[in-house]
C-alpha cells in the first residue's frame, strides 16, 4: 500500500535544471544577508524572525533536492548558517517567553524580576555571540559550499518520492495512535516541510512545469493545521522554560509564583493537545488516500 496526498501529483515531465537551483537558493540566502546585516544593527524580532522562516525553507529545499543523490548527506546546511541559526532561534524563543510571561502575570502582582533578569542575561550573551558570527559575513562563503553540492537536475520522481514520504510518515503516526509530544512536534515538521518547499515553487509562477504542484486542492487546509499544532508546540517551549536550572536561581516566593504558571500551562498544553490530535484524526481521511 501506498500513501499519496490528494492533489499533489506533478508533471511527469518536470524537470528543474541545476541553472534554476542556483537561482531558488541564491535567492534564500540573498534574503537571509539581507535579514542578517538588520539583526546585527538592532536583533529586531521580526528580523529575527524572516532569517529564521527563510533557513528553514532552504533547509526544506535542500532535503527535497538531496533525496535524489546517492549520499542526500553531501547537500545540507553549512554549519556556520546552522551555528546562527541556533543563537538567532535562542533570542526568538526567549523573546516570545517573556512575552508569554507578562501576559500570565496578572497586574497587580510582582512580576518575576529575578527569573526574567536570567532569561534577559541569556539573550544579552547570545546577541553577543551571534553577532560576533556574522561580523565575519559568512554567506559567501555557505553559497558557495551548497551550489556546489547540487545536482545536473531536480527531476519529478524525486519531488514524487519526498512528498510521498512526507505523507507516509505522517499516516504512520496517525493510523499508529503515537500521541507522544515530540509525534505531534514530528508532523508539524513534516507539514511545514511540504509548506516551504511549495511556497519556494511559488515564487517563481513563470515557469509552467511548475504549476500541476501548485494545483494542491488541500493545501491552505494542510498551512492552517500546521499553525494549529504551532500552539501546541509554542506551549511546549514555554513550559520549557521553567525547568528546575531557572527555578533554582530564584527565592521561594518566585519560585512559586513561576510553578503556579507552569501549572496553568501545563493544563493549557493538555486542552492543545487534545485538539491537535482530534485535528489530526480529522487530517488523516479529508487529505489522504490508498491504493494496492
Amino acid at each position: 500500500m501506498y500513501i499519496l496526498l490528494v492533489g499533489f501529483k506533478v508533471n511527469t515531465v518536470f524537470s528543474m535544471e541545476k541553472k534554476k537551483l542556483k537561482v531558488l537558493i541564491s535567492a534564500r540566502l540573498k534574503k537571509m544577508k539581507k535579514y542578517c546585516d538588520s539583526i546585527q544593527h538592532s536583533f529586531g524580532d521580526e528580523d529575527i524572525h524572516k532569517f529564521r522562516v527563510e533557513v528553514k525553507k532552504l533547509r526544506a529545499f535542500l532535503r527535497l533536492i538531496g533525496l535524489g543523490l546517492k549520499n542526500p548527506g553531501n547537500l545540507k546546511l553549512p554549519k556556520k548558517l546552522k551555528d546562527i541559526n541556533a543563537a538567532a532561534g535562542v533570542i526568538r524563543d526567549i523573546h516570545l517567553h517573556l512575552q508569554r510571561m507578562e501576559a500570565a502575570v496578572p497586574e497587580n502582582a510582582d512580576k518575576p524580576d529575578s527569573y526574567l533578569n536570567l532569561l534577559k542575561e541569556k539573550v544579552a550573551k547570545t546577541q553577543k555571540k551571534l553577532g560576533k558570527l556574522l561580523s565575519k559575513d559568512p554567506m559567501p562563503s555557505m553559497e558557495k559550499e551548497i551550489l556546489k553540492a547540487l545536482p545536473a537536475h531536480l527531476p519529478v520522481e524525486t519531488i514524487n518520492k519526498f512528498v510521498k514520504q512526507k505523507m507516509t510518515a505522517i499516516a504512520l503516526l496517525i493510523l499508529g495512535r503515537h500521541e507522544e509530544d515530540e509525534d505531534i512536534h514530528t508532523v508539524r515538521k513534516h507539514l511545514k516541510d511540504l509548506m516551504y518547499d511549495v511556497r519556494i515553487f511559488q515564487e517563481d509562477e513563470k515557469n509552467a512545469l511548475l504549476k500541476p504542484l501548485l494545483a494542491a486542492e488541500k493545501i491552505n487546509q494542510i498551512d492552517q493545521l500546521a499553525q494549529r499544532l504551532g500552539e501546541f508546540n509554542d506551549i511546549c517551549f514555554a513550559i520549557l522554560f521553567l525547568e528546575p536550572g531557572y527555578l533554582k536561581q530564584v527565592d521561594e516566593n518566585e519560585k512559586k509564583q513561576l510553578l503556579r504558571i507552569q501549572e496553568g500551562w501545563l493544563q493549557e498544553k493538555k486542552t492543545l493537545k487534545q485538539a491537535a490530535l482530534n485535528n489530526l484524526s480529522s487530517f488523516y481521511p479529508a487529505f489522504i488516500s490508498s491504493a494496492n
